[in-house]
């Protein structure tokens, strides 16, 4: 009996022990809702510290693809970059690994938006302090990065942009373990369309308009 628990005991111990690897498909996008496609701009959030403020709202008009683009900006600053920011958590790496940011990104006036990694809890270190110039012309940025160890869930992505005052634009954000050509892109989705149905509506339009 005593062989029976010390064995059961030790089984309870190996498993406890045991650390279960991230293991991220290559290519494949983490960020939710990086297109800003979607009705909110959730599961993104703007942290806003200190005195300094800042809005961001979903933008019809302006955009790099699809149909809006997320609209940030900042209303008041206080000297600190990242008291205004935008942020997604939730995100993970592997150790020793590549990984690739991508993002598209305009501003009203030419200004700096800082890109940063940094784990979403105590000891709050980070990995990446990455100035970007943003144009008033629609620019894609793309940066490679080497993690130096796992994290399950616990980073976040930020953009700082208390810098400067000012309306700028971000679209089609991307973060994916693999280099810049490792990307796995989403085959878009063609309708079929039936030949005759289409002359069939385009006909009664014509002949509605001459009744």
């Amino acid at each position: 009996m005593r062989q029976a628990v010390l064995f059961i005991l030790g089984v309870l111990f190996v498993l406890c022990g045991t650390v279960y690897a991230v293991d991220l498909e290559e290519g494949v996008n983490q960020i939710q809702n990086g297109d800003f496609e979607q009705a909110t701009f959730a599961p993104w959030t703007m942290d806003q510290t200190g005195t300094a403020t800042g809005i961001m709202e979903l933008d019809d008009e302006e955009v790099h693809g699809g149909e809006s683009s997320l609209m940030v900006t900042p209303t008041a600053i206080d000297g600190e970059n990242w008291h205004v920011k935008v942020v997604q958590v939730g995100l993970s790496a592997e150790a020793t690994e590549n990984h690739t940011i991508k993002f598209w990104a305009k501003a009203e006036a030419a200004r700096v938006v800082q890109l940063c990694l940094q784990r979403n809890a105590d000891p709050w270190d980070g990995w990446l302090w990455l100035d970007f110039n943003i144009t008033t012309d629609w620019q894609e940025f793309v940066h490679e990065i080497t993690m130096p160890e796992e994290l399950d869930g616990v980073l976040f992505i930020a953009f700082h942009c208390g810098q400067t005052l000012g309306v700028w634009w971000l679209d089609d954000v991307r973060y994916y373990r693999g280099g810049a050509d490792d990307e796995v892109v989403a085959e878009p989705v063609v309708q079929s369309v039936n030949p005759m149905d289409k002359l069939t509506s385009t006909w009664g339009g014509i002949k509605g308009n001459y009744r």
